[in-house]
């Protein structure tokens, strides 16, 4: 990453907040931290923080709406919106809102975007289930590359 990408897409501190293995606090720089930023995202609710209400996406309200197409729409829609506002290091390709038949308990969101600074696409993947927990893909790899040759972190 060229030197003024990087200053562009910043460094900050690994979300959620771990050691590294020296173990002091771990950060996170380049599409690591894009990432890690539209996870903090996706997960906030509207309204949830107090000093910026308007952070965030309708997902608490809408992910287990009674099952209609529509509803997901809406879901994919305040997605996409937060990112275009709230996160101006990554350009939204697409969003998807998915719940499969026979797997009522969970509906998966993908992100495909793209960290402007690089060029490089990205696609965040992203469960919510209906015991009200959400969660990554595999525990630990929300994050896949996408078509454009990304790498996983």
């Amino acid at each position: 990453m060229t030197g003024g990408a990087e200053a562009f897409v910043g460094r900050g501190w690994r979300f959620p907040l771990l050691p590294d293995a020296s173990g002091r606090l771990a950060y996170a720089a380049g599409a690591d931290s894009v990432r890690d930023c539209l996870l903090v995202l996706v997960r906030t609710g509207l309204g949830e923080r107090v000093m910026r209400p308007e952070l965030g996406t309708r997902a608490p309200e809408l992910v287990f709406a009674p099952g209609s197409a529509r509803a997901l729409r809406e879901l994919e829609d305040s997605v996409r919106f937060a990112v275009r506002d709230f996160e101006p290091r990554a350009a939204v390709d697409d969003v998807r809102a998915q719940a499969q038949p026979g797997e009522e308990w969970r509906v998966t969101v993908s992100v495909d975007y793209r960290v402007r600074a690089t060029g490089r696409h990205e696609t965040l993947v992203f469960p919510y289930y209906l015991d009200g927990g959400a969660g990554l893909v595999d525990g630990a790899g929300a994050f896949e590359s996408g078509a454009g040759g990304g790498e996983p972190s």
